[in-house]
């Protein structure tokens, strides 16, 4: 029984999942949400979105793994490829499904998070600019939670698209990154470069205004993620086989530290739960890939 939970848990690479609830929290409240039930029900539902396509990441890429990463659990034995499909799209089903019912989120915007995270699954080993839908569906998780927390919910403010375009950029830096994973390439200038384009943004809007606490609440942030970036970067020097994909799990779990610099402004609640939720992923990661 354990052996098959942490099948379906490496499957839909869950111990990423606090990096989608930030994402969530960040697009909720820069659209002036607070904390309602609507907001949990978001976050479930774009949960088991995120682990659907995942899991169904791995049906698409079965003679590639078979290939390739033979570690993996289909190639490894431990589930059938029918038994993926059957559980991805049951999952995506199920997300869309609470979002729709449950939320007020505009629901072209969900469809296009739905559509975005499969033409990911389908595209991005046989074309290089897939790392674009990759970006667009951590974009699109900021969309979808703004749409559900302000009325008239097509209108997403400016606020929520500069920083959801930080996160694009970040999310491409790393897709870019990870591509050098299996075959021990390196990391190219362009994909460093996307990485730090969060703090420019996070500059800009912090010059727009705001108060002294929140103003230091921002610059803490902003410091956080480039102490974190720079621990990150540590493991591109080591000599080990496995040094990118460490690499892009450190990057994975700074997404957290992304929505940290536009939660920033709302409170200093939202360190501590940046916080825990980056060291809950962290130990995820020694259980379950994060990759």
């Amino acid at each position: 029984m354990l052996k098959h939970l942490r099948t379906i848990l490496v499957l839909g690479r869950m111990s990423n999942l606090p990096t989608v609830w930030t994402n969530v929290m960040a697009g909720w409240f820069l659209a002036g949400g607070s904390w309602t039930g609507e907001l949990w029900w978001m976050m479930a539902g774009v949960s088991l979105l995120y682990v659907g396509g995942m899991t169904l990441n791995d049906a698409f890429d079965v003679e590639w793994d078979t290939k390739h990463a033979v570690d993996r659990p289909v190639p490894a034995g431990a589930i059938s490829v029918t038994a993926v499909w059957r559980l991805g799209w049951g999952q995506m089903l199920a997300g869309i499904l609470l979002i729709i019912l449950f939320t007020d989120a505009v629901w072209y915007f969900s469809l296009a998070l739905v559509y975005a995270i499969i033409l990911y699954d389908w595209t991005h080993k046989r074309w290089k600019g897939a790392v674009l839908a990759m970006g667009a569906c951590r974009f699109l998780v900021y969309v979808v939670a703004a749409s559900a927390a302000v009325d008239g919910g097509d209108k997403i403010s400016s606020e929520v698209l500069i920083f959801a375009t930080g996160l694009f950029t970040y999310i491409v830096g790393i897709t870019i990154a990870a591509r050098g994973e299996s075959t021990g390439g390196k990391v190219g200038r362009v994909g460093k470069r996307l990485l730090f384009i969060p703090i420019l943004i996070g500059l800009v809007v912090m010059s727009e205004g705001g108060g002294e606490g929140m103003l230091a609440s921002e610059i803490g942030a902003m410091a956080l993620f480039v102490i974190w970036m720079l621990y990150a970067s540590r493991q591109l020097r080591s000599t080990r086989p496995d040094r990118i994909g460490k690499f892009v799990s450190a990057l994975l779990a700074g997404i957290i530290l992304v929505d940290l610099i536009a939660l920033a402004q709302f409170g200093i609640i939202f360190w501590p739960i940046c916080a825990g939720l980056l060291v809950i992923t962290l130990l995820a990661q020694r259980w379950i890939p994060a990759t």
